[in-house]
């Protein structure tokens, strides 16, 4: 095996584990892990370009995130929107906010967090939002999506709803709360 595959397969197992704290990691996984380390892979610098280090204009997507940022169930729940407007004002794509799942779930108290994305425009109107669920705790997020269509895993799920923000949003939350 050549050092640039044992180095691409690293970054696989490490972005697929989160670094290695997603319950997916497993004894085997740090085993092979450890065999790939032997192959002289620097995962010190595979996990930092991974995990550590953002563009500048996903930086700006922070910034909305943050400051769209809702709590609901007494903060159990946080929940914040994209708009494409606010994209195209910082000059970023979906693809610049895919990291923002994890986001809101950096909170001691939230167990769930919700990123809402505008998906799609009618007129000056939303007419869907794409949603991604993120799960700290025992709540079945792919449960939760799959009544809207979508799917995941327990922890990690998505989907789309239609509707205007305000729509979304409830029709979203009212089908959370009945699992919380």
């Amino acid at each position: 095996m050549t050092k640039d595959a044992a180095e691409s397969i690293f970054a696989a197992i490490s972005y697929d584990t989160g670094c290695f704290k997603y319950a997916n990691t497993t004894a085997r996984t740090h085993a092979v892990a450890s065999e790939l380390l032997t192959r002289g892979v620097n995962a010190e610098e595979i996990n930092r370009r991974l995990f550590d280090v953002k563009t500048k204009k996903q930086m700006l997507v922070d910034q909305i995130v943050y400051s769209n940022m809702l709590f609901f169930a007494d903060g159990q729940v946080a929940l914040t929107h994209l708009s494409l407007s606010e994209l195209a004002q910082a000059e970023a794509s979906h693809e610049d906010a895919d990291h923002v799942a994890q986001i809101l779930c950096q909170l001691v108290e939230v167990r769930v967090g919700i990123t809402m994305r505008e998906n799609s425009i009618k007129g000056k109107e939303p007419i869907s939002y794409r949603f991604s669920v993120r799960a700290n705790d025992g709540t079945d997020v792919a449960e939760l999506c799959a009544v809207f269509g979508g799917g995941g895993h327990k922890k990690a799920a998505g989907c789309t709803v239609e509707g205007t923000l305000d729509q979304a949003r409830e029709r979203f939350l009212a089908e959370l709360y009945k699992r919380l």
